[in-house]
Formats: structure tokens, sequence, C-alpha cells
């Protein structure tokens, strides 16, 4: 697979990344039921992810560990279970981001599927050793959403920044 033109993309504001990572919590937060409970993702990873893979210097693996730790108290789960899955997630995509890149949205939807399926299995593990419960092969399905989720996601948060690139033509 030879590698894809790229976009040219102005910077992206600060206050954009605290904003969308702020409506990703909230989305989390959102009271899902049912089958919106078992297919939701979790949107504060793949924010993360996004802002880890396309901007590295502004969103590091510290955020990972703060972001975790908002979402375990929000989530009442063990303290660190969140931060734990999400700092080694973010490390790995870390490690592939230079690959990741050259792909288009739905490769790289392909390689965040296994980090999103490690993150829920670290938080499943976690859990396992603290209560001794496995959840269903369910739990499993908001990952492999969340991977289906990326390509719409990764438009929608490039999108003011080819924006304002093309108003300027």
């Amino acid at each position: 697979m030879s590698p894809r033109p790229q976009t040219l993309l102005l910077p992206v504001r600060p206050w954009f990344v605290w904003f969308s990572l702020l409506c990703a919590l909230f989305l989390n937060l959102l009271p899902w039921r049912n089958h919106g409970l078992m297919l939701q993702p979790d949107f504060v990873i793949l924010l993360l992810l996004y802002w880890n893979l396309y901007e590295p210097e502004r969103v590091s693996l510290g955020w990972g560990l703060i972001f975790g730790l908002l979402m375990d108290v929000a989530d009442a789960a063990l303290a660190g279970q969140h931060a734990l899955a999400y700092v080694v997630t973010l490390y790995l995509a870390l490690q592939l981001s230079r690959r990741m890149r050259m792909f288009g949205q739905w490769w790289q939807a392909m390689h965040l599927m296994p980090l999103l399926l490690l993150g829920a299995a670290i938080m499943v593990l976690v859990r396992f050793l603290a209560e001794r419960r496995l959840p269903g092969w369910s739990y499993f399905y908001g990952p492999m959403v969340g991977a289906l989720c990326w390509p719409v996601l990764t438009h929608v948060l490039q999108w003011p920044q080819r924006r304002a690139r093309e108003s300027e033509l």
C-alpha cells in the first residue's frame, strides 16, 4: 500500500483541543441505556488518540492520566483503572503514530481497533483482579464501534482547519 497524499492543515487552536476533550467527557457521561450502553464507544480515549496522533506535542501521556482519573471518578470505577488503560493505549499509539499517519482513516481505524480492545481488556483485568467478576463479551463491542467511528471523527475534527484553508483560496 502506497502512502496517501497529505492535506496541509492549519495549526489547531488550543481551545479547540480542550473543547473537544470536554465534549468527549460529557458524551461518556450521558446516561446510555440498553443497546446504546453496550455499543457506546469510549469517546475520551478516541479523542485522546486523535490528538495524540495528530498533535503529539500538545496532547501527551499526561493528558491520558488526567482524563483517565476524571473518568474513574465519573464512573465510580477503581482509582486508576481508566488512567492505566488510557496511558498504555496512548503510549502504544504514539509508537505507531508515524506509520498510522501515512494511511487513510479506514486503515488508521484498523490499526486503532486492537489498541482500543487492549484498553478495554486492561480495564476488565483491573476490575477482575479487584472484584473477581468479568463482564460479558458485549463489553468489547464499544471499542469496535469506536474504531468504526474513527473516520467520521477524524473528518469532523479536521474540518475547522481545512475550512479556514479553503476559504483563503
